[in-house]
């Protein structure tokens, strides 16, 4: 008969049932201090301490069973950010151009879940299109899906992740059932969660989502790239789904964020690149990091800036045009300035009815090629991966800061056009 292994045995165990409903097991001695900690909002700060120290410990457990041949369990101490103030503050856009703060529940993560305590959200142009009213919403709705923070607590299952991690949130959610999905075209999944949108956002102290769906963040990359990874990983996407290689010469129109980041990556990966943009502050930051400027004047008209465009991008083989200015008339002028066998890139997103020359098109053997956010898991890793590897640095964009109460202005200020990338500050 083989002799069964012992578990792993810690002195004193109890079991607590804790807000959720969930169980977890705790030290019968420091439970009470950590209960007494957590719930005495003097000592918030000694939280992260304690978290981490927390988390640490854990780990060490497991090591040390690995060590003396124990068979390990699963240990889930009873952690100190586990006892949640009962509400969060969170800043609902209720009406076009009208942000609200309220005291909301606090989120409870679910199953395969985890809940991250934010600390920076960026402002995405999507979020200024919600808050001007061009996209309506049908309620009240957190905005905001380009955060940043750490996981402060486990739903039930989650096994591979770390109370105190820090993290960065992937806000788009494919179903992983349609048919779409299915042939791995989950980025027009019709039955997609957007965290921001028909989820609730990022413009929070906390937020929920699956585990999978938070990066962890390596301590060697700053807030100021951390915070900015998801902007960056849609330009990574646009960028590798061209047929354009290093060495190759590209075209971008439209210098706002992800224009910047599209730029940014594709002259340190060995691209020549050509940008187009009306802002003179958005140029510099462009031709600064070696990009050639070539931009029509606002006085001429269409069919002159088309051509040239034209003439600029053919004697310079440009091989692809980057439609980032999501206007339909940037992305008329982007199909009919493409030279003979080149790609034109869709990223920007203009609702509005574009123009083009089917004739020009397909005689000119032009391909239009969608792109719209990422690829899961795929997009969000390479980018990770070349911040690590300080290929890029997309923090350069971010142009100011400004606290949740002040949202409403810094929507504002976004809507007006002039700066890179606004940062909210939890």
């Amino acid at each position: 008969m083989t002799p069964t292994r012992p578990a792993i045995w810690l002195p004193r165990q109890v079991w607590i049932k804790n807000e959720w409903g969930l169980i977890q097991r705790g030290n019968a001695v420091l439970a009470p201090i950590f209960f007494a900690i957590a719930h005495d909002n003097q000592h918030g700060p000694s939280l992260l301490v304690l978290s981490l120290f927390w988390a640490q410990l854990r780990k060490f457990v497991v090591f040390l069973g690995h060590i003396l041949g124990i068979t390990p369990v699963d240990i889930h101490f009873w952690h100190p950010t586990s006892l949640p103030c009962k509400n969060m503050q969170a800043a609902f856009l209720d009406i076009p151009g009208h942000i609200t703060l309220r005291d909301v529940p606090l989120p409870k993560p679910g199953a395969g879940e985890v809940r991250v305590k934010l600390n920076q959200v960026g402002i995405c142009g999507s979020d200024v299109h919600l808050f001007l009213g061009h996209r309506l919403l049908n309620q009240p709705t957190v905005i905001g899906h380009e955060g940043l923070g750490i996981i402060d607590s486990l739903g039930a299952g989650v096994m591979e992740r770390t109370v105190g991690e820090r993290v960065i949130i992937e806000p788009n959610i494919p179903c992983r059932q349609c048919r779409y999905c299915l042939s791995g075209r989950g980025t027009i999944c019709p039955n997609k969660r957007t965290i921001g949108l028909n989820e609730p956002g990022c413009f929070a102290e906390y937020i929920t989502l699956p585990a999978d769906y938070c990066w962890a963040v390596a301590d060697t990359v700053s807030d100021a790239d951390a915070v900015t990874v998801e902007p960056m990983a849609v330009a990574v996407h646009a960028l590798f789904l061209s047929g354009a290689k290093p060495g190759d010469t590209i075209a971008v129109i439209g210098l706002g964020a992800i224009g910047l980041l599209l730029t940014h990556l594709a002259l340190a990966l060995g691209y020549r690149v050509f940008v187009t943009e009306r802002n003179a502050d958005k140029v510099k930051i462009a031709t600064d990091l070696g990009a050639e400027s070539v931009s029509p004047t606002g006085e001429s008209t269409p069919a002159e800036q088309s051509r040239m465009l034209a003439d600029v991008w053919l004697s310079n083989d440009v091989c692809a045009v980057f439609e980032c200015a999501g206007s339909a008339i940037t992305a008329s002028l982007a199909t009919s300035a493409a030279p003979r066998g080149s790609e034109v890139v869709l990223v920007g997103l203009s609702e509005k009815p574009a123009a083009f020359t089917p004739l020009k098109v397909a005689r000119e053997g032009i391909h239009l090629v969608p792109s719209i956010i990422y690829d899961h898991p795929f997009d969000f890793q390479r980018t990770l991966q070349l911040i690590q590897a300080r290929v890029i640095r997309p923090g350069f964009i971010i142009s100011s800061h400004h606290p949740l109460r002040n949202l409403q202005t810094a929507l504002e200020t976004a809507a007006g056009g002039l700066e890179t990338k606004l940062v909210v500050s939890i």
